[in-house]
């Protein structure tokens, strides 16, 4: 046998065979269980959504429309909304005098304290928990 100490070596041998598979151990201990989270109901009772077209604003810095549901609510909904136009001007949309039958939706231009002529939507949704 030449264990390579004279500077020789020759070339490594086979791969032995596999040793036995040893069988599985056993699953660690369950980790904590985290805090229950507040119970929800998840659905609603009533939603409608819509474009309300508010277009330019006349030479105002900011707009005031009503907004009518088609159908009235039991009582006075969440109401989401947000303003789109075509061009880069940013808005800010509020609401106002929420009722069963409607809201009052205001729009303000943010990027500038000038009026604006770009034909401006507000899409709302309206949630009745």
């Amino acid at each position: 046998m030449n264990d390579g100490a004279d500077g020789a070596g020759g070339n490594d041998g086979a791969t032995g065979a596999q040793g036995p598979t040893r069988p599985a151990g056993n699953d660690g201990a369950t980790g904590p269980t985290g805090p229950q989270g507040p119970a929800g109901g998840g659905t609603f009772t009533k939603m409608a959504a819509d474009v309300a077209p508010i277009g330019g604003s006349g030479g105002a810095n900011y707009v005031v429309k009503w907004v009518a549901f088609d159908e009235p609510f039991d009582e006075p909904p969440i109401i989401i909304c947000t303003a789109r136009d075509s061009y880069t001007d940013s808005f800010n949309v509020t609401t106002k005098h929420v009722q069963t039958t409607g809201f009052d939706v205001i729009v303000r231009r943010q990027d500038s304290a000038t009026s604006w002529g770009a034909f401006i939507e507000v899409h709302w949704l309206a949630i009745q928990p």
